[in-house]
């Protein structure tokens, strides 16, 4: 994912979460900076984690009690989808027509 689009969609959800207008500021800035630079990340969390250690996070805390609520929700958000893989993969495959005809073979001879 690129570096702006990854702002944009960090900024979109800070307006849903009613940030504080600093907030949206430092976000802005960093989206116009990543805009003329063609970076990539390796997720959203990674991205805010990045965020949160700027100067300007670390001089008010309002932008880093934004950050630290948009966290939370990406964290949450990220352990329902793991927990629905896990229920996935240790979801009992269906048996193969083969296995099933095995089955009735042995059956037979055992007869």
């Amino acid at each position: 994912m690129r570096l702006a689009d990854a702002l944009d969609i960090i900024r979109e959800r800070l307006i849903t979460n009613s940030a504080q207008p600093q907030t949206l500021r430092v976000v802005e800035t960093y989206r116009r900076k990543a805009a003329a630079a063609d970076v990539v990340v390796p997720s959203l969390t990674k991205t805010l984690t990045m965020l949160m250690r700027t100067p300007e996070t670390n001089d008010d805390s309002s932008i880093y009690n934004d950050f630290v609520l948009l966290e939370e929700q990406f964290q949450r958000v990220t352990a329902i989808a793991q927990a629905e893989r896990e229920r996935e993969d240790n979801r009992p495959a269906p048996k193969l027509k083969k296995e099933y005809k095995a089955q009735r073979d042995k059956d037979k001879a055992a007869r």
